[in-house]
This record gives structure tokens, sequence and C-alpha cells, in this order.
């Protein structure tokens, strides 16, 4: 597994998707579109290690909560 150098950054589009009538039958998801890696500081790309797309939804979900609770979207 590679170490991340300062200089790494991923690339990554989200964005949400909403349809129906609100609320009564309201629905949304996200489309995402993410690297499999990074670019380092000089350019070059680095693939990123293999991950469990259970995982990723996982901590998705956990961050998404989290930022809505802070902002008292949800309660």
């Amino acid at each position: 597994m590679a170490v991340p150098e300062p200089a790494d950054f991923p690339g990554a589009v989200i964005a949400v998707q909403t349809f129906g009538d609100f609320p009564e039958r309201f629905l949304s998801h996200c489309r995402v579109l993410c690297s499999d890696g990074r670019f380092n500081g000089r350019g070059a790309f680095r693939f990123a290690p293999r991950f469990h797309l259970r995982d990723l939804e996982s901590l998705f979900r956990h961050k998404v909560l989290r930022m809505l609770l802070a902002r008292g979207k949800i309660n």
C-alpha cells in the first residue's frame, strides 16, 4: 500500500438527484464518480488500494448524517 504524500489529492464529483412530490413520494440519491487513485504533487497517478463498497457506503452515511445533525437539519 502506498503512503500518501502531502500534495496527493483524489478526484471526485458528487451530484444529488431528487425526484417525486415532496413530502409524500420524495426520493433522492447521490450519483458519484470518483478516481481509483490520486495524483501526487509531481503529476504522477498512484492507484488506491482496493476497498469494499459497503465500507465506503457506511463511511459516507456516517459523515452525511453527522453533518446534517450538526447543522440542525435532522434530529
